[in-house]
Protein backbone atom coordinates (compact mmCIF):
# COMPACT_ATOMS: atom_id res chain seq x y z
CA UNK A 1 0.00 0.00 0.00
CA UNK A 2 1.30 3.54 -0.91
CA UNK A 3 1.89 6.22 1.71
CA UNK A 4 -1.17 8.26 -0.10
CA UNK A 5 -3.23 4.97 0.20
CA UNK A 6 -2.37 5.10 4.18
CA UNK A 7 -2.88 8.01 4.74
CA UNK A 8 -6.82 8.08 3.15
CA UNK A 9 -7.07 5.28 5.11
CA UNK A 10 -6.23 6.70 8.33
CA UNK A 11 -8.06 9.70 7.38
CA UNK A 12 -11.27 7.87 6.77
CA UNK A 13 -10.97 5.79 9.94
CA UNK A 14 -10.59 9.03 11.89
CA UNK A 15 -13.18 10.45 10.46
CA UNK A 16 -15.58 7.53 10.65
CA UNK A 17 -14.62 5.20 13.49
CA UNK A 18 -15.03 1.92 14.35
CA UNK A 19 -15.32 -0.51 10.81
CA UNK A 20 -18.44 -3.06 11.27
CA UNK A 21 -16.10 -6.32 11.70
CA UNK A 22 -14.24 -4.26 15.12
CA UNK A 23 -17.70 -3.40 16.13
CA UNK A 24 -18.66 -6.81 16.09
CA UNK A 25 -15.85 -7.96 17.59
CA UNK A 26 -13.91 -9.33 15.22
CA UNK A 27 -10.51 -9.58 15.02
CA UNK A 28 -9.18 -9.99 11.73
CA UNK A 29 -6.63 -12.77 10.82
CA UNK A 30 -6.13 -15.31 7.80
CA UNK A 31 -7.36 -18.26 9.79
CA UNK A 32 -11.29 -19.68 9.40
CA UNK A 33 -13.05 -18.54 12.73
CA UNK A 34 -12.59 -14.94 12.30
CA UNK A 35 -13.16 -15.22 8.60
CA UNK A 36 -15.82 -17.17 8.71
CA UNK A 37 -17.55 -14.38 10.99
CA UNK A 38 -16.84 -12.07 8.94
CA UNK A 39 -18.43 -13.64 6.43
CA UNK A 40 -21.83 -14.35 8.42
CA UNK A 41 -21.08 -10.37 9.36
CA UNK A 42 -21.46 -9.39 5.62
CA UNK A 43 -24.91 -11.61 5.12
CA UNK A 44 -26.05 -10.12 8.28
CA UNK A 45 -25.30 -6.63 6.78
CA UNK A 46 -26.71 -7.43 3.40
CA UNK A 47 -30.05 -7.84 5.14
CA UNK A 48 -33.05 -5.26 5.33
CA UNK A 49 -32.13 -4.17 9.18
CA UNK A 50 -29.52 -1.33 9.85
CA UNK A 51 -26.30 -1.91 10.68
CA UNK A 52 -26.06 -0.84 13.94
CA UNK A 53 -28.46 -4.59 14.66
CA UNK A 54 -26.72 -6.33 12.03
CA UNK A 55 -23.43 -5.65 13.86
CA UNK A 56 -25.22 -6.80 17.42
CA UNK A 57 -26.90 -9.94 15.77
CA UNK A 58 -23.29 -10.71 14.48
CA UNK A 59 -21.78 -10.33 18.50
CA UNK A 60 -24.67 -12.18 20.25
CA UNK A 61 -24.12 -15.27 17.23
CA UNK A 62 -20.44 -15.26 18.22
CA UNK A 63 -20.98 -14.84 21.99
CA UNK A 64 -23.64 -17.95 22.01
CA UNK A 65 -20.50 -19.75 20.66
CA UNK A 66 -21.27 -19.86 16.84
CA UNK A 67 -18.12 -18.65 15.58
CA UNK A 68 -17.39 -21.04 12.87
CA UNK A 69 -19.59 -23.30 10.25
CA UNK A 70 -19.15 -26.46 12.32
CA UNK A 71 -20.98 -25.32 15.72
CA UNK A 72 -23.31 -23.21 13.12
CA UNK A 73 -24.89 -26.24 12.15
CA UNK A 74 -24.64 -28.11 15.06
CA UNK A 75 -26.61 -25.58 17.09
CA UNK A 76 -30.35 -26.03 17.37
CA UNK A 77 -33.17 -23.95 15.08
CA UNK A 78 -33.78 -22.02 18.38
CA UNK A 79 -29.98 -21.68 19.51
CA UNK A 80 -29.59 -19.55 16.42
CA UNK A 81 -33.21 -17.58 16.98
CA UNK A 82 -31.75 -17.07 20.80
CA UNK A 83 -29.12 -15.57 19.49
CA UNK A 84 -30.38 -13.00 16.69
CA UNK A 85 -33.12 -12.11 19.32
CA UNK A 86 -29.99 -11.15 22.10
CA UNK A 87 -28.93 -9.30 19.33
CA UNK A 88 -31.67 -7.14 18.57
Amino acid sequence: MSRDQRRTVRELVDAHGQTYAEEAGIRLKDTPQPLYRLLVLAHLLSARISASIAVAAARALSEAGLRDPRRMAGAGWQKRVDALGRGG
